[in-house]
């Protein structure tokens, strides 16, 4: 558990995800240590994961670091953006964020200055880190994989979304969901993605009461991390789970395989709707539009806070030709 008060912070500070990797290697699924202050048990393994994000708040409660100044400075910087929206003097409808606009529209429904705001702050501060690191991702795996780029192409072709725009009745094909309904590959794509490369590797909870897996008792009042990088990487539904393959998604068993990227359960992402919409159009404006190389064809890949290349990655971009064949 390491030395007194520390634990064994320092170690992972060091180490990082590496730490998590030596200790699960040495002692399995579920493991004790001691983390800031903390004692801690990280805990991995789908049907593990999918019981305890089941039981949240019966038996797990997510951690509230600085949950109190975090909710007053919320408040604070909506009183702001409220103040400033009400001195222009437009309507709420007018102030939406393009993406906000959509959505607002596909539902239907009329949205008020709070759930604007509300939709501000989503974009701005939980979906902004983890979006962004899953767009970069995209950019390396299918530089890895030009044959799952050509056969992205290939779908993106069959339902005109490859064609260049003046053979398209001078206009861009809306990206509707009927359209997104006939691009499965696409859609095997965007989970492989998020399943070799999850935005985030763990998820903190506070232990609500004492209770029994895999014979282990979880005390009370511990912290629990729950471990999505270290469940997706062991699946043992998967003979090769570090492997890059989005066709393992259109096999019969695929909802055998460990995926937790948002979570899953009553505390999943919120942010689940907006990043599949933004990822799956980032990655077709790519098919679309853009050829690129990297600086380093094979980058080595570090995994916390979130996955980012260990050293400095240098992409160059070139505008994609049509095939007009």
């Amino acid at each position: 558990m390491g030395i007194p008060i520390l634990g064994e912070s320092l170690q992972f500070l060091h180490k990082k995800a590496k730490f998590f990797e030596e200790k699960r290697k040495e002692h399995g699924n579920i493991y004790k240590t001691h983390l800031f202050g903390r004692p801690t048990i990280r805990i991995s393994g789908k049907k593990n994961l999918e019981k305890l994000f089941a039981a949240e708040n019966k038996l797990l409660q997510s951690l509230g670091f600085f949950l109190f100044q975090a909710c007053k400075a919320k408040e604070e910087l909506k009183n702001l953006f409220l103040k400033r929206i009400k001195e222009d003097g437009k309507s709420c409808s007018q102030q939406f964020p393009a993406v906000l606009e959509k959505f607002c529209k596909s539902q239907n429904s009329e949205f008020d200055n709070d759930d604007l705001l509300n939709g501000i702050f989503e974009l701005i501060f939980n979906a902004g880190e983890t979006t962004s690191t899953s767009a970069m991702c995209a950019l390396i795996h299918l530089s890895k994989h030009p044959e799952v780029l050509e056969k992205l192409r290939q779908e993106l072709s069959n339902v005109d979304l490859l064609a260049p725009p003046e053979e398209n009745n001078n206009s861009e094909v809306e990206v509707t969901a009927e359209i997104f309904s006939k691009l499965p590959y696409l859609d095997c794509v965007y989970k492989e993605l998020l399943r070799v490369t999850p935005a985030v590797g763990g998820a903190y909870r506070r232990v609500l009461k004492t209770f029994e897996l895999e014979g282990y008792t979880i005390p009370e009042g511990w912290t629990v991390v729950l471990g999505i990088r270290d469940t997706h990487e062991l699946d043992s539904n998967l003979d090769d789970p570090l492997t890059f393959n989005p066709d393992r998604w259109m096999q019969a068993d695929s909802s055998k395989i460990s995926f937790f990227p948002f979570a899953s359960g009553p505390r999943r992402c919120p942010g689940k709707g907006y990043a599949h919409l933004i990822l799956k159009l980032f990655i077709i404006k790519l098919c679309q539009q853009c050829n690129w190389t990297l600086s380093e064809p094979n980058p080595e890949m570090v995994a916390m806070p979130t996955p980012r290349p260990k050293n400095k990655l240098m992409c160059s971009f070139n505008q994609r030709e049509y095939n007009k064949e």
